[in-house]
């Protein structure tokens, strides 16, 4: 019977040895599991943590917030509208105010940069009555200009023009992920980290407090010249970015515009500090929730700064500050099919100006021009051709309506 039980302990050894075995093992792997998050939490607040480094990480994912269009097409179009809204403090001036907002325009921009052709179409409506139409075709091949008005005269205006507009317009491809990299680039090897400084801060947005971290630059008289001296350099020697602007600079002279900059650098004596923050979310992704320009003269005790706010991938909004006072905000957000709504609404002294500007682009299979065959060139216009356009002037309720408005306020505010 003895002899059973200790066969039965004997028989349970090995497997207690081995669960032993089991659990040196999972403690081994833990405690370097838990040395290896040690580590990169390290790493993280050492590197990511840094200051120059967050930074440098938001101007290389800044390009996602200025697309441009997939394409520039051979031809296009683009349309939209324009229409302003003023609320004004002073009695008279709110008069004027309305005849203003109750003017709205719509336009069509077609173009065939092919055939050197583009359409301008302008509409507009006052107090919900048409106003004026007007259509624009521009022969950049033949320097000659149309111009149509509806329902005032029943042939094309012809006017011999001698500017090539087309010719100065690349329609090339340009990469935006080379000019904002190398920026980007030309910034970091600028900057050493004893320009910035990093904070914990808060900032309110719609009206909600967001804890921060505040990545700051500070550019003043002490650095500014080493600063924009090796950033200038370092885009004037890289031939990528010197071509992209090129492209855009339809001189081609970008490297000499940037050197005559250089040379204005050294020459000049920077009395302004600049503190650019970049405000960041506190958790490990550390998004970018704010920037912030901020700005004074060392002999004016006036602080003003710019803040941008990324709403989202394709929305962000622009506020300028003079002092406390928000004085103007412009609000910039993108749609699908290429479409872009910019707003405007300023403040000063009480008076609010707002400005709605909209415009989508889209790619035309074809252009057809317009049948500008019954025209008659300006110059050779008769009495009775302009006598013809005056009466047809008189006739539009809306224009009548509209000067009679501002008629009136400009009589009773003399």
């Amino acid at each position: 019977m003895e002899n059973n039980v200790l066969n039965e302990n004997k028989n349970e050894e090995p497997f207690i040895e081995k669960d032993h075995k089991g659990l040196k093992t999972f403690i081994v792997i833990a405690i370097l599991l838990l040395l290896l998050s040690g580590v990169s939490f390290f790493c993280y607040y050492k590197f990511y943590n840094n200051p120059k480094v967050v930074i440098g990480n938001i101007l290389n994912n800044s390009k996602k917030l200025f697309k441009t269009p997939d394409k520039i097409y051979d031809i296009s179009k683009i349309n939209g509208s324009i229409d302003m809204d003023l609320k004004l403090e002073n009695q008279e001036l709110q008069k004027i105010g309305k005849v203003i907002n109750d003017i709205k325009l719509q336009y069509n921009l077609s173009v065939n940069n092919n055939d050197k052709y583009g359409i301008f179409e302008i509409y507009s409506k006052y107090q919900d009555k048409e106003l004026l139409n007007v259509q624009v075709a521009l022969d950049d091949k033949n320097n000659i200009l149309y111009l149509y008005l509806e329902d005032l005269f029943d042939k094309y205006l012809k006017m011999d023009i001698n500017v090539e507009i087309s010719d100065n317009i690349n329609t090339e491809k340009i990469n935006d992920d080379v000019i904002v990299s190398s920026i980007a680039n030309a910034l970091d090897e600028a900057l050493t980290e004893d320009d910035f400084k990093r904070e914990k801060d808060e900032v309110i947005i719609n009206n909600i407090a967001n804890k921060v971290y505040r990545n700051s630059l500070v550019i003043d008289n002490n650095n500014y010249k080493r600063i924009m001296t090796t950033f200038i350099e370092k885009l004037i020697n890289n031939e990528e970015f010197i071509k992209e602007m090129d492209k855009i600079n339809t001189n081609e002279d970008t490297k000499e515009k940037l050197q005559d900059i250089l040379e204005e650098i050294n020459n000049q004596n920077f009395d302004i500090v600049l503190e650019l923050n970049f405000y960041t979310a506190t958790n490990l992704k550390q998004e970018l929730v704010m920037c912030e320009l901020v700005y004074f003269e060392n002999s004016i005790n006036n602080t003003n700064s710019v803040t941008f706010v990324p709403m989202s991938e394709n929305e962000f909004i622009i506020s300028f500050i003079e002092g406390e006072e928000e004085i103007a905000t412009i609000s910039l957000k993108r749609n699908s099919n290429n479409n872009i709504l910019v707003s405007l609404e300023a403040n000063s002294d009480g008076n609010i100006i707002k400005f709605n500007f909209n415009a989508s682009y889209e790619k035309l299979d074809k252009l057809d021009k317009l049948d500008t065959s019954k025209n008659i060139n300006i110059e050779d216009l008769t009495n009775e051709d302009q006598s013809k356009i005056t009466d047809n002037l008189m006739k539009n309720e809306a224009l009548i309506k509209l000067i009679n408005d501002i008629s009136t306020f400009f009589s009773q505010s003399m």
